[in-house]
């Protein structure tokens, strides 16, 4: 069995779930978040609800993680998700996220260096 690498935080405040990668990481800690998200969004029993993706720690995945998470947004495409806002500290983790989960140009994402602006913008949804 494989051991999980990296740390992935996740909280919910009312309808935005929020994860914070951090470190480098393989597929065993992308099935184990894949799980606690599914989890999450069907408990909001189709209630809307945005996210925010801190990836201003993250350090990189593995292959077979980012094919787990192209499965998990593909998932997610078909909920009740307004938006997806992602905090970056690099254009570089931006080419490489959206290289890597082709998904996410079905979903209302957007990239941002800091949480105000994301926050901000995913306020605008819930007016």
């Amino acid at each position: 069995m494989l051991l999980s690498h990296g740390e992935i935080e996740i909280s919910r405040i009312d309808n935005v779930i929020t994860s914070v990668f951090i470190g480098a990481f393989n597929v065993e800690s992308l099935r184990d978040y894949t799980k606690k998200i599914k989890s999450i969004v069907t408990a909001l029993n189709d209630k809307p609800f945005a996210m925010i993706i801190d990836d201003t720690k993250l350090e990189g995945g593995t292959p077979e993680a980012f094919e787990e998470l192209e499965s998990l947004n593909a998932w997610i495409s078909n909920t009740q998700l307004k938006a997806k806002a992602f905090v970056i500290n690099s254009e570089l983790n931006k080419e490489i996220i959206l290289a890597r989960t082709p998904s996410l140009s079905l979903q209302n994402a957007k990239f941002f260096l800091n949480h105000q602006e994301a926050n901000a913008w995913l306020e605008t949804f819930f007016e």
